[in-house]
């Protein structure tokens, strides 16, 4: 339910909570009275034809005819037979009765009917009901075009700061990127220009093979650097919105299937649930897939083993890549190792990769709602402990 829902309610509510207990008060203070009244000209009456020294009928009836209100008088006798010496002109009912004392051991009986209260009070309380209902409806109105108006210009508020933050966040990661870039690639840059002036000098010198080869490897190293670092920023300007339902496991079965034909000398084992669904992207998974499978390829012998296992846990899709190789070294641990950030020195480099690997990995996991952590394969090597959210179909 929406804050502006809730808000309109919960006033609409307390307006009127409190309007109908304020009405209903008043009915009743109202009703009350005018028993009361009834109550008390019937005991004046009362009294009245006990202190009189005259007719004592006559004296009830010249005050019953002299009150506000219709007043039947009947004479009770000593046997309990009732006479009729006043009556009104409609039957009455809900009647308030009093009895006095007169000569001869016989009564008269005073009522008065409360029924015209009753229709007041009750028409009071219509009219109560149909006001509420009124009031409820010109609050619910008046509340929703004032409300509405607060919440827009909140949510506006809130959609601006959000917006600041992003714009924020992203020229950060622009300038990050821009110092990851230039700090990186000045060193193949460096060798390239010190070969290259070396060669203006000497001909022969950037004529030789290993001259040759040597460039071709920091032309490479550079080419690598700049195609991570684009996925990188790629995978960080995915819109969350634009991912959807995706059955995952034909795509891991077609990648370890191709993981296997180019690494025939791996042992390879794979288990795969069918009918895996995260919210994802294609360029995403491949981007998950392709770097732990390359980084295996790169950092591990040709013949360590490999094993994949994917599966659905609750509401989560786990999936564990995990490698024979040396693992990470580093005495203190993997918790000690900035693995996610970019250029990790913690892998070499020897093999052609950016150091960018494990980074794009973590940036494609969390994009889709993931977590990505490292632990030590029972394999003797490295463990990928993927958790995604589980989507349905």
């Amino acid at each position: 339910m929406s804050l502006q829902r809730r808000l309109t309610i919960f006033t609409v509510t307390l307006v009127t909570l409190l309007s109908g207990l304020l009405g209903g008060f008043l009915i009743k203070q109202d009703f009350d009275g005018a028993i009361n009244q009834i109550r008390t000209e019937l005991t004046f009456i009362k009294d009245s034809v006990a202190d009189s020294k005259e007719d004592k009928v006559t004296t009830a009836v010249a005050l019953a005819r002299s009150a506000p209100f219709q007043i039947s008088v009947s004479l009770v006798d000593e046997n309990g037979d009732v006479t009729p010496i006043l009556e009104p002109d409609e039957e009455p009912q809900n009647t308030i009765e009093l009895l006095v004392e007169i000569e001869g051991g016989s009564q008269l009986k005073l009522s008065a009917s409360t029924s015209g209260e009753l229709e007041r009070r009750n028409s009071s309380i219509g009219n109560l009901l149909i006001f509420l209902i009124s009031i409820a409806a010109l609050s619910i109105i008046i509340l929703r075009l004032v409300i509405s108006r607060d919440v827009e210009r909140e949510r506006r508020a809130i959609e601006l700061a959000e917006h600041l933050k992003s714009e924020n966040e992203k020229r950060l990661a622009l300038l990050e990127f821009a110092g990851d870039a230039s700090h990186e690639l000045r060193t193949p840059l460096t060798v390239i220009k010190g070969y290259l002036e070396l060669g203006a000098k000497s001909k022969d010198i950037i004529s030789s093979p290993e001259t040759i080869s040597k460039l071709q490897r920091e032309v490479q190293r550079m080419e690598s650097t700049i195609g991570s670092l684009l996925e990188v920023f790629e995978i960080d300007a995915i819109p969350s919105e634009e991912l959807e339902p995706k059955n995952i496991s034909p795509l891991l079965t077609d990648a370890i299937k191709t993981f296997c034909e180019i690494n025939p000398n791996r042992v390879v084992n794979s288990e795969i649930e069918e009918d895996l669904f995260i919210k994802s992207n294609d360029s995403l998974i491949h981007a998950v897939l392709g770097n732990a499978l390359n980084n295996i390829s790169r950092h591990t012998p040709h013949d360590a083993p490999v094993r994949l296992q994917a599966r659905r846990k609750g509401s989560e899709v786990s999936i564990v890549i995990e490698d024979g190789g040396p693992g990470i070294q580093n005495k203190d641990g993997l918790e000690s190792i900035q693995l996610f950030t970019r250029f990790d020195k913690s892998r070499s480099r020897e093999h052609g990769g950016s150091g960018l690997g494990l980074s794009i990995i973590n940036s494609a996991i969390n994009k889709m709602g993931g977590e990505l952590t490292l632990d030590k394969s029972s394999l003797g090597g490295l463990a990928l402990n993927m958790k995604l959210p589980a989507s349905n179909q």
